[in-house]
């Protein structure tokens, strides 16, 4: 099963040199890292590029925001099974090993991570624990604790026309597929940690924090992640009845 990695970078020139080479230090010959690179001032691509490996694809990004820029790299994936990324975090021993045997009988995987500060030093050991993430969609859908950069998915099972909102603020790509997940396939949550997930001041998820959203807002978030759950399930009942 071939494993496409999807990053998306804007601006990442501070630690994604690091995670690129905890990526590829996993990744098997077959397998490829698809680095979509909206437009940066810091000269990401130059640095991704001087990895010099053949495993990595960079494209462009559609400068359109962390949500359209997944998706663009989502179209250039050709693996069995996809794994979205962040560009300044870490990824730890037997990530793929954990996801390609589990993916034998789940549909998505969601890794468990520990959250690190700019610096690299430990904040706390479970992001899952830290949390209390939920693993039922109604719970999720009422509160919602999962890491965009810590999903893998097996692309036969879902499909990759995955229609995220156009705007991360609207709806974000993780919650989306988190509660696309937990509402139609087959999960499984890690208990060990394979992941560290940065925080620092240019994050641009509030990774698990505080969201300092409206009633209204709250309210609108949902029912755009339960429309956006029926346009899945109607897309891929016209696509069987092709």
């Amino acid at each position: 099963m071939k494993v496409s990695v999807l990053l998306a970078a804007y601006d990442g020139a501070d630690y994604i040199t690091n995670q690129v080479i905890s990526i590829l230090a996993q990744l098997r010959p077959n397998d490829e890292l698809i680095v979509s690179v909206d437009a940066s001032n810091d000269g990401t691509k130059s640095l991704i590029k001087k990895v010099c490996d053949p495993r990595v694809k960079v494209v462009d990004g559609p400068s359109k925001g962390i949500n359209m820029n997944f998706t663009n790299a989502l179209r250039y994936a050709t693996g069995d099974a996809i794994l979205f990324s962040d560009q300044d975090d870490e990824w730890l021993d037997g990530r793929i090993d954990i996801f390609l045997e589990k993916l034998k009988l789940y549909d998505f995987v969601f890794f468990d991570a520990e959250v690190i500060d700019k610096h690299g030093n430990k904040l706390y050991g479970s992001y899952f624990k830290r949390h209390k993430t939920n693993k039922r969609f109604l719970t999720a859908l009422y509160k919602c604790r999962t890491l965009g950069c810590c999903i893998g998915f097996k692309k036969n099972s879902v499909g990759i026309d995955l229609n995220f909102n156009k705007y991360y603020e609207k709806l974000p790509f993780d919650y989306s597929i988190t509660l696309l997940g937990l509402a139609l396939y087959k999960c499984y949550f890690t208990e060990k940690v394979y992941h560290r997930y940065r925080r620092h001041e240019y994050n641009v998820s509030t990774g698990g924090g505080k969201a300092n959203s409206t009633l209204t807002q709250k309210i609108s978030f949902r029912i755009r992640v339960i429309l956006y759950i029926c346009k899945h399930i109607y897309n891929k009942k016209r696509m069987v009845e092709r």
